[in-house]
């Protein structure tokens, strides 16, 4: 040491300096000095760094993974790597959820690290929201660490969009989330909504010109319900206009002219264009979503079948393609009808036995009987909805569909009962599902079935999966009798 005054501060400090008696080498490795003792290799020294590098590996004999730096142990007989070494001695504290080398195990055999197996365990706060949390340091809580993480992915992806408005919403949209409560790879899900906006980013040039056609065009419905969180934000913060009616016309239309793009290259692309353009100008409507039914289920036939022209189609294609599709049996017998008409062969499709009316009305009546006794068991609001649009179309013979679009509107409250206005339909509804309705209805939003985002109604998809566990084919005919 010796001491050097400063002429800045007029302060004096003592600085380290080389003692002259101590011999120092080059490290013919990395070119470094070095004093502690080394290694020789090839008669030119090395650092004790180098040197670990240069020793030959070893195979550990608890894990067989080679390694340069092995470890003695007397419980295996032989070396073992570092990581072995530490398995015995080092564990994640089921405490403070750190990796420390374990103190001592609770009761149940968990570890504990030093700080958390004392009588009085250590805490710290966390230094982002201040809740106190178990461990020494200054660690965060596992929400705001991951808050922070997730933040630093984001900016990370931000910086590979074009924009400065598709960085901003992505942006703005992760930090609207609660991370407390969002489980799972938040990686994924970054690189998954930095891509969603990626493609929104290629084709627009101002925020404003996005709507819901625009998204159903770019991602589609599957899209969409995948990005649910997304797509809820840009509602909201966009102010955009919803309607989940016209977005499922959309892509239905979307579908088909898809299934029909995709087959030009096909003998019997015309014969698929002439029909699709039959189903819409037909004497009797057609929904849009009945239109992509037929056109895909003909477009499937053609294409399995392998011919050139519709006209060459034969019973033997038919009856092969229906073999494992035995529901598109309605779908293709239009299309046969048509091909009929046309001119073309006339081929036929076998339909299951119909059920009587006796046996039709008892399987509605056990249904019913089924949903209005799980809606009087039923505690949670969203299942509950489910099965209320299940014993509205069960009971009143009116579709799912239209269940569940309805809007606040087309409610109307009694004294007794509640009255229900579907399209041009009005559906008195039992004191025992006017109750359930004034019980699970959603109130808040514009819909009474109102999904889990609040802009749109349960898809018939979600009331399927609510379904699970009604277990309406295990109840045995002679409990409910016409």
């Amino acid at each position: 040491m010796r001491s050097v005054h400063a002429e800045s501060c007029t302060l004096s400090a003592s600085i380290p300096m080389p003692d002259p008696h101590v011999t120092r080498r080059i490290c013919s490795r990395c070119i470094k000095s070095f004093t502690k003792a080394g290694r020789i290799v090839n008669g030119k020294p090395v650092c004790p760094t180098c040197g670990n590098a240069t020793r030959p590996p070893v195979i550990c004999v608890a894990c067989t993974r080679s390694t340069r730096r092995p470890v003695r142990s007397e419980a295996h007989g032989g070396l073992i790597c570092e990581p072995c070494a530490r398995r015995n001695t080092h564990a994640t504290c089921s405490v403070c959820r750190r990796h420390r080398p374990i103190s001592r195990r609770n009761d149940d055999g968990y570890p504990l690290c030093r700080d958390c197996a004392g009588a009085v365990p250590v805490t710290h706060s966390c230094p982002i929201c201040g809740r106190t949390i178990p461990g020494g340091g200054l660690t965060p809580c596992a929400s705001c660490g991951l808050r922070r993480r997730t933040m630093r992915a984001v900016h990370a992806a931000a910086e590979d969009l074009r924009q400065s408005w598709a960085k901003e919403l992505l942006i703005a949209f992760h930090e609207s989330l609660d991370y407390g409560r969002m489980p799972g790879d938040m990686t994924r899900r970054v690189a998954a909504s930095a891509t969603f906006l990626a493609s929104l980013d290629s084709v627009l040039s101002r925020p404003t010109e996005i709507d819901q056609t625009t998204l159903i065009d770019l991602h589609g419905r599957e899209g969409l319900r995948r990005q649910e969180r997304l797509v809820t934000f840009l509602v909201k913060r966009l102010g955009l206009s919803w309607d989940a009616r016209a977005g499922a016309v959309h892509s239905a239309r979307r579908v088909t002219l898809a299934a029909l793009n995709e087959s030009i290259d096909a003998g019997w692309h015309e014969d698929l264009v002439a029909f699709s353009a039959t189903l819409r100008q037909s004497a009797r409507p057609l929904s849009d979503r009945t239109v992509k039914s037929y056109v895909s289920a003909a477009r499937g036939l053609l294409e399995a079948a392998g011919i050139e022209h519709a006209s060459d189609l034969t019973q033997r294609h038919v009856k092969s393609w229906l073999r494992h599709r035995p529901g598109r049996t309605n779908d293709v017998y239009c299309f046969l009808s048509w091909l009929k008409e046309a001119g073309g062969p006339e081929l036929e499709v076998r339909f299951r036995a119909g059920k009587t009316v006796r046996v039709r009305e008892c399987a509605t009546l056990r249904k019913a009987k089924t949903f209005i006794d799980q809606l009087t068991a039923c505690d949670d609001p969203r299942k509950g909805r489910a099965l209320l649009a299940w014993a509205i179309t069960t009971i009143h013979g009116v579709r799912l569909e239209k269940v569940l679009a309805m809007r606040r509107n087309d409610v109307v409250p009694k004294v007794d009962r509640v009255e229900l206005r579907i399209d041009d339909t009005i559906v008195d509804l039992c004191p025992i599902l006017s109750n359930a309705f004034l019980r699970f209805a959603d109130r808040s939003a514009d819909m009474p079935f109102a999904g889990r985002a609040g802009i749109a109604p349960y898809s018939v998809d979600s009331a399927r999966y609510f379904l699970r566990g009604t277990r309406i084919k295990n109840i045995k005919k002679a409990s409910y009798r016409a």
